[in-house]
């Protein structure tokens, strides 16, 4: 009866903050007091400290024992010699130690990459005051820390862990659910909000080895699928109904699309989509390059899974992921009224096209060692086509490209459904872009020209210079700004992407950046001028680049390799 009314009791919440950000935070505060009368939480602010309470050991009491630290960082915030030299430091701690979930929410644009706040995971990638619907950023923040709350609270089994697949869920419904914007108006949308529905084409004809080694056939032909199986093959599906074709095996698919046709967006949305259902599939999204990475190639993608989930909340919430999913991994769900065979996982490797050539054999091998070694799971990989192999075992599908009605879809999920009309209206005058819009990236970087210009460029190589020309002079993301000086940052970046693009490798390290960099400029006049905008620093050329233009930049997260906003760029 103890532990349960411990469970139930009201979820202590630090709430953190500079003082001069009150007026601003003070719609949270409204919200967090509503869930506080009903005895969801027990929220602590320290400018409501009673008079003559001994401030400073008080505060640092209660930051030790809340078990959710709700930061709201800002200029202000990371301004403030107090958070910086107390309230700081014991946060990190706890996040470092599992002894507390940190959840840090931008208030306005500020230098948070190039603070210790960079190593958490954030609530929103939004400024609340930039948002379009500011009232909206706070409820969302306000439910996150309610669902949080009421994850602390719910009443379960003496010594019984909290359930590492269900945190898993948790995580990935937040970790997938948004947009970093090409610009402004686009926002950090959600990605159910702009999210159109790709379609894959299964190819007919399979690979000779798929045949011949696993599925024995001399002919080279699929000749022991089902029914169903060759009734859907050359027929457009979406994502989830390749993986749920009736078959008596689970799938094992290659699916292939052109730089900017959606993989990665397809393969993100049907794991958050997953995710939000208890019964469903468990998902795994992995970066193929991440997870060769991780560990010197000694980790499987369900340690992976487990060490992402370690560090969004805690250990005891991630302990025994990675062996659950390898039970799960082994079985299927079945009924004695159907042959069919319902995999409890699917994994989504994303990238193989982004493997450093060394490496692509190894990758090949080592999905097929896991193919073999994980019986009950759906596995896909993500790829462009070019010098493509597929793994042995592993059938083709194809990403087509976004139909009319899906394109304005798009269109409107970006620009408002008012301003769509006119942008769709620009892009049927003309033939060629007509065309390339079926790929959505080619699509949004049009959106974002539309909004600025009063002519469309005629074709594909003119789009992309005038999209980073515009990311060069009129910023991105949330708060734009343009780079110290777009013609040199121009010139810079052309000499450096033509030698990282012979080498082939998408993802590069700081320190690989600045040598590179170095190595050019060396002996040229010119660039050696060019650079000293940047008091002749590779590091602040490349933090200006990845502040405020978004060419290139740690997009996956600040301890991640830098990498092209996209590969196109």
């Amino acid at each position: 009866m103890d532990s349960d009314r411990n469970a139930r009791a009201p979820v202590e919440v630090f709430l953190s903050y500079a003082r001069a950000d009150r007026d601003a935070v003070e719609p949270l505060r409204k919200r967090l007091r509503q869930f506080e009368i009903q005895g969801e939480i027990r929220l602590f602010i320290d400018d409501e400290m009673e008079p003559g309470t001994t401030w400073k050991p008080e505060i640092l009491d209660a930051l030790r024992r809340a078990p959710i630290v709700l930061v709201i960082v800002s200029n202000e915030f990371l301004a403030s010699e107090w958070i910086y030299e107390h309230e700081l430091p014991e946060i990190m701690d706890r996040h470092g130690q599992g002894g507390a979930q940190v959840l840090p929410v931008l208030l306005d644009a500020c230098g948070w990459k190039h603070s210790r706040v960079s190593e958490l995971q954030l609530v929103s990638h939004t400024p609340v005051t930039k948002a379009e619907d500011s009232d909206h950023e706070w409820g969302h923040v306000a439910t996150v820390v309610r669902d949080r709350a009421a994850a602390l609270r719910a009443p379960a089994e003496p010594a019984t862990a909290p359930d590492p697949v269900a945190q898993w869920r948790a995580y990935l419904r937040t970790a997938h659910s948004r947009l970093v914007p090409f610009f402004p108006e686009a926002r950090s949308a959600d990605l159910s909000e702009v999210f159109v529905e790709l379609e894959v084409l299964p190819e007919r004809e399979q690979p000779d080895r798929l045949a011949g080694e696993h599925r024995g056939s001399p002919s080279g032909r699929n000749d022991d699928a089902s029914e169903p199986d060759k009734l859907r093959f050359g027929r457009p599906l979406t994502l989830r109904q390749l993986l749920e074709l009736p078959s008596s095996e689970p799938g094992r698919w290659v699916v292939v699309g052109d730089p900017g046709a959606g993989k990665s967006t397809v393969a993100r949305h049907l794991a958050w989509e997953l995710a939000g259902e208890p019964e469903g599939p468990i998902p795994v999204y992995v970066s193929i390059q991440r997870w060769l990475d991780f560990h010197g190639n000694a980790v499987h993608p369900f340690a992976l899974a487990e060490s992402d989930l370690r560090e969004a909340c805690d250990a005891v919430r991630a302990d025994g992921l990675a062996n659950a999913l390898h039970e799960r991994a082994q079985v299927s769900d079945s009924t004695e009224s159907s042959d069919r065979r319902s995999p409890l996982v699917w994994l989504l490797l994303d990238g193989l096209d982004e493997v450093d050539p060394a490496s692509v054999e190894h990758a090949r091998r080592q999905i097929e060692t896991m193919a073999e070694e994980l019986p009950g799971v759906s596995l896909v990989v993500l790829s462009r086509p070019v010098g493509l192999t597929e793994p042995a075992g592993f059938r083709r599908a194809n990403l087509s490209p976004l139909p009319a009605a899906r394109r304005q879809t798009l269109i409107a999920g970006w620009v408002g459904a008012e301003k769509a009309k006119e942008v769709w209206g620009r892009i049927e005058k003309q033939p060629v872009l007509l065309e390339l819009t079926g790929n959505p990236l080619l699509l949004t970087l049009v959106c974002m020209l539309a909004l600025r210009e009063p002519h469309l460029p005629p074709n594909r190589s003119s789009l992309y210079q005038a999209a980073t020309e515009l990311l060069l002079t009129r910023g991105f993301g949330s708060e734009p700004k343009s780079v110290t000086d777009p013609r040199s940052a121009r010139r810079l970046l052309s000499v450096l992407a033509l030698e990282l693009q012979s080498r082939e490798s998408v993802t590069f390290t700081p320190d690989e950046l600045d040598d590179t960099l170095i190595e050019l400029i060396t002996g040229d006049s010119k660039l050696e001028t060019r650079l000293k905008v940047w008091g002749s620093s590779p590091t602040r050329f490349l933090e200006d680049i990845a502040t405020n233009a978004g060419i290139l930049a740690p997009h996956d997260g600040p301890r991640e390799p830098w990498r092209f906003l996209h590969r196109a760029l």
